[in-house]
């Protein structure tokens, strides 16, 4: 499991996520971190919620089922 939080900056990117996780289907998700490593494969949001904005932007979390192998790159 992955959880992650963040901001929508625009609508088209919080109606995507929200019609993932109504739908409970399995997307394939590249997950970048501060240090330059990386998740990527297939996973199902099991836990999705919004918040109210701040300076315009809607924050929400979120949690990732993985449903294939998943594969994790070191930055070098």
């Amino acid at each position: 499991m992955v959880k992650g939080r963040g901001y929508f900056t625009d609508s088209t990117a919080e109606e995507l996520m929200r019609g993932y996780a109504f739908a409970a289907s399995a997307n394939n998700y590249e997950l970048h971190f501060g240090n330059g490593d990386k998740i990527s494969g297939a996973f199902i949001i099991s836990s999705y919620e919004r918040m109210g904005d701040y300076s315009l932007q809607e924050r929400f979390s979120i949690e990732l089922l993985s449903c294939s192998n998943v594969s994790f790159t070191i930055a070098w």
